[in-house]
């Protein structure tokens, strides 16, 4: 039996308006355990969990000012032990964010309704 290792995954980046030049994706990567796919478009960064597939975070940037001095998002590059990334822009500057993430939390817990319906 055949179990491929590497199949293709599919994620569903947030609409923008009217299908804007900013849903453009300007980098995809993966950290180096591949739990943690970043995604770079023009003016936001998402953070996904690679298995099974579930944004964690996004950060946009959207303020105007912020593209004049900066510019447009462009590349994405983790550290290697995935404690931060590092995104590049068209006007040669690098933003550095640091990731935390708490696995002693549990994103979403799970409780049953009171409702005896939906017991």
């Amino acid at each position: 039996m055949f179990i491929p290792n590497d199949r293709a995954l599919v994620l569903q980046l947030p609409k923008h308006e009217k299908n804007s030049i900013e849903s453009d994706i300007r980098s995809i990567v993966a950290n180096r355990d591949r739990r943690l796919i970043a995604v770079a478009t023009n003016d936001a960064i998402y953070i996904w969990l690679a298995n099974p597939q579930l944004l964690l975070c996004s950060i946009g940037v959207i303020d105007q000012t912020f593209r004049e001095t900066s510019g447009e998002l462009k590349d994405v590059y983790w550290k290697p032990d995935s404690s931060s990334i590092a995104v590049t822009t068209n006007q040669n500057k690098i933003l550095i964010y640091k990731l935390e993430l708490q696995e002693d939390e549990q994103c979403y817990n799970f409780t049953d309704s009171a409702d005896p319906y939906f017991q």
